[in-house]
C-alpha cells in the first residue's frame, strides 16, 4: 500500500505483462490511487469466466446449500486462503496483479491481490463488497482487505488472516470503505454529464430568459406610465390654454360693454 509505483497486469496474446506502471505521491494520496486500481480490477474481473468458474467451485466443492449466502462466502474465502500464498511485492513497486491471472495463473500475492481475487470472486456469485483500508492513525493505512454484505449486515473478511473465520479483522483504530459499485463506462458517463450540464444550461437560460422577459414587461410598464403622463400633461395645458382663451374673450367682451356705456 505505501510503495512508489503501483502495476496492473493485462493479458495480451495470451501472456500477462505487467504494463501499467504509474508513479504515485506519497501517503494518503498514493493510497487512495491503489484502492482505485483495487476497486478497477475487481469490477473488470467479477466478469470474467475464470474468477465465476473458481467461484462456484469453491462453493459446490464445499457442499454449500442453496441461499446459504454465509456459507458461501466461508468457501471461496477459504478458497482465496488455500490458493494464495502470502507474498510481498517487487521491491519498491506496489504490483496488482488481475483477478483473472489470480484464479488461473499466479498463486501468491500481497493483501493487494488477496483482496482482487476474493472480491471479484464474491461478486461473480452476486455478493456485494466494499474495500477497506485500515490504519493506527488517519492518513496512514497499511492494510487493506474487504467487507461483504450478507443479508444487510457488513461482515469484514480478510483473507490473508489464515484459519480465522469470517469477521475477524486487524487491530486498528482508522478505516475507510471504498463501494466496489457497478460498472459505468466513459459513453454513460459523458451522457450522463452532458444531461446534467444540458440540464443546468437550461436551467439558466430559462432563468436569463426569465429575467429579461420582467425587465422587458417593467421597462413597457414604466414607458406606457410615461405616456400616460405626457398625455395628461398636454390635455391639462390644453385645459389651461382653453381657460385662459375663454378668460380673454370675456374680459374683452366686459372691456367692450364698459366702452359703449360711456
Amino acid at each position: 500500500m505505501e510503495e512508489e509505483a503501483v502495476a496492473a497486469e493485462t493479458r495480451v496474446s495470451g501472456v500477462y505483462h505487467l504494463d501499467h506502471v504509474e508513479k504515485l505521491r506519497g501517503g494518503f494520496a498514493g493510497t487512495e490511487r491503489s484502492v482505485q486500481w483495487i476497486v478497477a480490477e475487481i469490477r473488470k474481473g467479477r466478469k470474467h469466466p475464470a474468477v465465476r468458474e473458481f467461484a462456484v467451485n469453491a462453493i459446490v466443492n464445499a457442499g454449500v446449500r442453496e441461499r446459504d449466502y454465509r456459507g458461501e462466502v466461508r468457501a471461496i474465502t477459504t478458497a482465496v486462503m488455500r490458493r494464495l500464498r502470502f507474498t510481498r511485492d517487487i521491491f519498491g513497486i506496489e504490483t496488482i496483479h488481475s483477478a483473472a491471472s489470480l484464479a488461473q495463473k499466479y498463486e501468491a500475492g500481497d493483501c493487494d491481490d488477496h483482496t482482487i481475487l476474493l472480491g471479484a470472486a464474491l461478486e461473480s456469485v452476486g455478493h456485494e463488497t466494499r474495500v477497506k483500508i485500515i490504519g493506527q492513525q488517519a492518513g496512514r493505512y497499511r492494510h487493506v482487505y474487504l467487507d461483504v454484505l450478507i443479508r444487510g449486515e457488513w461482515v469484514p473478511v480478510d483473507p490473508t488472516l489464515k484459519h480465522r473465520p469470517i469477521g475477524s479483522e486487524v487491530s486498528h483504530r482508522v478505516a475507510r470503505t471504498y463501494p466496489v459499485g457497478d460498472d459505468i463506462g466513459f459513453v454513460q458517463m459523458a451522457a450522463a454529464a452532458g444531461g446534467i450540464i444540458q440540464g443546468i444550461l437550461g436551467d439558466r437560460s430559462a432563468k436569463k430568459e426569465a429575467k429579461r422577459a420582467a425587465k422587458a414587461q417593467a421597462q413597457a410598464v414604466k414607458a406606457q406610465q410615461a405616456a400616460d403622463e405626457k398625455k395628461q400633461k398636454q390635455q391639462m395645458t390644453l385645459w389651461i390654454g382653453g381657460g385662459v382663451v375663454v378668460l380673454a374673450s370675456v374680459a374683452l367682451l366686459a372691456f367692450g360693454r364698459r366702452r359703449k356705456g360711456r
